[in-house]
């Protein structure tokens, strides 16, 4: 499974948040077709919802085998990042 596929990698959420912004920034220079079920700009937001919750999850699967806590940090990065977004655009 995932957990199993990236057990050899030290995941951190530090780490997770990195892998994050270069899968962002490739999301954001990828031309997504235009279609009728999808507009891109809902396809880049799926895309980067799917990418952060599997960052996180491994993340946390990582620390649950090493017998860590499990909540740590998750989710303050996230949100200081979309806050950073938005002071951006506005």
């Amino acid at each position: 499974g995932l957990l199993g596929n990236h057990g050899s990698f030290d995941v951190t959420e530090a780490g997770a948040e990195r892998w994050l912004l270069h899968m962002e920034r490739a999301v954001a220079e990828t031309p997504m077709p235009d279609s009728s079920l999808v507009a891109p700009d809902k396809a880049r937001e799926v895309l980067v919802d799917f990418f952060r919750h599997t960052a996180h999850f491994i993340a946390a699967g990582q620390r649950m085998r090493e017998g860590k806590n499990v909540l740590g940090s998750a989710g303050k990065a996230p949100r200081a990042r979309a806050q950073e977004r938005k002071a951006q655009e506005g």
